[in-house]
């Protein structure tokens, strides 16, 4: 029935109805995500909800008759959404200590020629979430690459590898070789020395597939 303020209100953990008891007028409320089928895309939900309410309305002499009127609420999914474009980077080369190259790690860093991220921070999932495994696929130079048993996504080049964790979308870009820098004195950077534009593609709850790049713009740090 009313409240005080003459509003009827049904609330439930996916949706709410306020109904104005003086002019029947209803605001409805959708409060949580409904999950679709595996179809790609913002598509829709057909009769997500069909509501049958009891409804009981009164003339003007007091006279009252209850029927039913069912609300069927279609709802339209949502996707993900890439809201980064880059992720900015920085190793060094002094770290190196491979068959390529072996740096003069005089400052006795460890691992500075591993930078660390996250591919999946750069989408909004929406409001399904994440999948269990927020990346799906990650595409460089036209190859697509996938998880091994491991559920690792591997790329590896002459000069860098990048290992994506598919589950949480974490990444470990690790330099491989030196980078010929400028002829400036010291340990200057070679900036932007990768431009790595990659094809990711990331998975909501209920199956929505997202491709869109992502590009890791890494700074090296000469060693002398």
């Amino acid at each position: 029935t009313a409240d005080d303020e003459g509003n009827i209100t049904i609330t439930t953990a996916q949706w709410s109805l306020v109904v104005d008891s003086a002019s029947g007028e209803y605001d409805f409320t959708l409060l949580d995500n409904v999950l679709h089928d595996a179809v790609q895309g913002e598509n829709w939900a057909l009769d997500a909800f069909s509501i049958a309410l009891g409804v009981t309305v009164e003339d003007a002499d007091g006279d009252q008759v209850t029927d039913t009127v069912t609300l069927n609420v279609d709802v339209q999914d949502d996707i993900p959404v890439r809201t980064v474009a880059a992720d900015d980077l920085t190793v060094e080369e002094d770290d190196l200590n491979n068959a390529n190259a072996v740096g003069n790690n005089e400052d006795g860093s460890t691992d500075g020629h591993i930078a660390h991220g996250s591919l999946a921070d750069n989408f909004a999932f929406g409001a399904d979430g994440a999948g269990a495994s927020k990346v799906v696929s990650v595409s460089y130079d036209g190859t697509p690459y996938t998880a091994d048993d491991e559920g690792n996504i591997t790329i590896t080049t002459a000069q860098w590898s990048l290992v994506v964790d598919s589950a949480s979308g974490e990444y470990d870009f690790t330099l491989l070789d030196n980078v010929l820098h400028d002829g400036v004195q010291g340990e200057n950077w070679a900036l932007d020395a990768f431009n790595i534009a990659l094809g990711v593609t990331v998975e909501d709850a209920d199956g929505d597939q997202v491709t869109d790049t992502v590009t890791l713009n890494v700074d090296v740090q000469d060693d002398i």
